[in-house]
């Protein structure tokens, strides 16, 4: 049996219903065939291709989120280093100690 969209709804739509009704709420495969007019092996056709997509979805959103730790750990080290740079020339240019309170300092 092969599905037709007899209901208006995308493909899309129906695999991720089926999918979520299938492992979210145990709703047996033959069921969902029976419901949505189409196949066993088409429901578990759905049911493995949404997961996948899923788990690729999953992975992208990981994949963003280090990325982004990422640039600001990279941003953070820069401007740590833009900062050991500054002292240095500080203590370079102008004998300030780091060890004297900011107070003390007089230039």
């Amino acid at each position: 049996m092969i599905y037709e969209n007899k209901g208006g709804q995308s493909r899309e739509d129906c695999m991720r219903v089926s999918y979520v009704l299938a492992n979210k709420f145990k709703a047996p495969q033959k069921g969902l065939a029976a419901t949505f007019g189409c196949s066993q092996s088409t429901i578990s056709a759905w049911n493995k291709e949404a997961g996948y997509k899923a788990r690729i979805y999953a992975l992208e959103t990981e994949l963003e989120e280090f990325q982004k730790m990422q640039c600001t750990d990279a941003i953070e080290a820069i401007n740590n280093h833009q900062y050991e740079q500054h002292i240095r020339y500080l203590e370079e240019e102008h004998n300030i100690s780091r060890d004297l309170p900011k107070f003390c300092v007089s230039i």
